[in-house]
Formats: C-alpha cells, structure tokens, sequence
C-alpha cells in the first residue's frame, strides 16, 4: 500500500497506528458537513477533497490507521484499523443546511457531473495505490444502515460512513452517486501517469483524442492561430508521448482551466475522453 496521494497538500495529523492484519483494504467515505477544511480534533481521516475548489488535502499516510471512525468494544469489531482508508469530502449530507447558509453548490445533492467526474478520478487512484475493489453497498440513505459484524470484516471495497458498524452517522446520504463513482465510465482512467517519454496504447488514444476535436476545440480559443502556425495541429498517433504530443497536451490544459504541466492524470484524462466524444 502506498503512503502518499500524488500532489496532495500535506496538513499533517497523527496517526491511529498501524493497521490490523486480516482485512481487505476498503475506502469509507465521509463528508465534513461544512465549506471549508475543517480543524480535526481527534478524528482526522487520511484525506479531505474539497470538490469545489479542486484541492486534496493529506493528514495521515495511506499506510497508517486513520482516526475518522469510533471504534467498538465490541468483540471482533474493527473500524479504523480495518485497512480503511478514509476520505472526508467537503460538502453537506444535509442538503438543507447548504441552502440555508446559500451554499447549496456544497451539498452532496447538487454536485454536477464534472464534480462527481473528480470525485471519480480520486477513487480510481485510491484503488490503485491501496489496491480497493471497485465495488460497494448496493444502497445508501440518508440514515445509518450499518453492516453487520461478520460483513465488516471480509468488506472489500467503497463504502459510506454509515455503512460501518457503531456508527449513528448517515454521510454521505442517499445523494452519493454510487453509479458515477462505481459505475462505468467510458472515460475512466486507469491510474498510469502520462509524461514526455511515455509510450503505449494510452498515448496513441490521447493522439487521437487531439486528432479528433482539433478542427473545433482550439477555435476561437486564446492564441490558437499562433498555435496552428507552430504547426501541432495533426498528431501521428505512433504511442510515443514526444515533444509534439507535449506541446498538444499543455495547450488543451491551457484552454480548458488545468494545470498546463503536459502530464496526463485524472483530469486531463477524463477532459480529453469527454471533449474527443462530443466532437467525434
């Protein structure tokens, strides 16, 4: 299991300990019930997103026992030390707090599918740094429905808060769209970073990708007549991630609000599948 998220900012929490042996790994999902990053006492998971902002926080390595769950006496109980690893989002489960403090953008409720489109990125990099299954309860609500004990135990996969035994809590609600984060997705990125050296079937899909919207995403899009001029308008799509396709990548970032890094992660990826199919 890896320890760190890629580019997360560190704000860091200590740690429960080491997680107990015999349990598959599995993701609970939380949500912070606010619009900002909260000040955890005694309680800190070991990721917060904020989903507005674009932002993922780190408290506690991925390796390590968070504390966002209460423990049980009970025998055979496991909660934080179950190799959960646990993720606050930045939001309401309560869709009526949201509204009444004109936030509603932050409830779980009314995020858009460009938000459950991040929402989905982060998961599939949890999966594959942690080694989660994609799969998860077949219900959510906006009340605790708690597994049983034996269930807990053997969990691989996604789950809410209120999915984990001893919880009273409900996040992250009836609202969570299991069918985009779980569901398929034509889009779905398969967690390999691309960069200048790279090469494969991943980026001769990307070539191609470029290649298809070219007549229409640089468009009255800033500086694209001296962009065409430089000549970068038709990749060979040879899956060899060079100068030209680099130069491709960081102007698509440029022209759609990403970091213009020319490297291909989550949201680069998903920007460029989604962008391909509505010009193809």
């Amino acid at each position: 299991m890896a320890a760190s998220y890629p580019g997360a900012i560190s704000v860091p929490y200590t740690s429960a300990g080491s997680f107990a042996t015999g349990f598959p790994p599995r993701i609970v999902h939380h949500t912070t019930e606010g619009v900002s990053l909260p000040h955890y006492v005694g309680s800190a998971p070991h990721l917060t997103v904020d989903v507005q902002r674009r932002k993922i926080y780190q408290h506690i390595r991925l390796d390590q026992a968070a504390k966002a769950l209460v423990g049980s006496a009970l025998a055979g109980i496991e909660t934080n030390f179950a190799r959960a690893i646990q993720v606050e989002w930045i939001g309401f489960s309560d869709t009526r707090i949201a509204e009444r403090i004109d936030k509603p953008g932050y409830a779980v409720k009314n995020w858009d599918e460009n938000d459950w489109g991040y929402v989905a990125s982060i998961c599939r990099v949890l999966e594959r740094l942690c080694g989660v299954r994609r799969r998860d309860p077949n219900t959510y609500r906006s009340h605790a429905i708690s597994m049983g004990h034996g269930a807990w135990r053997v969990f691989e996969g996604h789950c809410g808060h209120q999915h984990v035994p001893g919880q009273t809590h409900w996040d992250p609600s009836q609202h969570w769209r299991k069918d985009l984060v779980i569901g398929h997705d034509p889009c779905e990125w398969d967690g390999e970073f691309l960069k200048h050296g790279s090469k494969g079937k991943d980026v001769e899909r990307v070539q191609r990708w470029l290649n298809d919207m070219v007549n229409s995403v640089f468009n009255d899009r800033k500086h694209s007549h001296d962009f065409r001029e430089r000549g970068h308008i038709v990749l060979e799509p040879d899956g060899e991630f060079g100068k030209s396709t680099g130069q491709r990548v960081r102007q698509f970032q440029y022209n759609h609000d990403l970091e213009a890094d020319g490297i291909i992660g989550p949201m680069t990826w998903r920007r460029l599948c989604v962008a391909a199919r509505k010009e193809g």
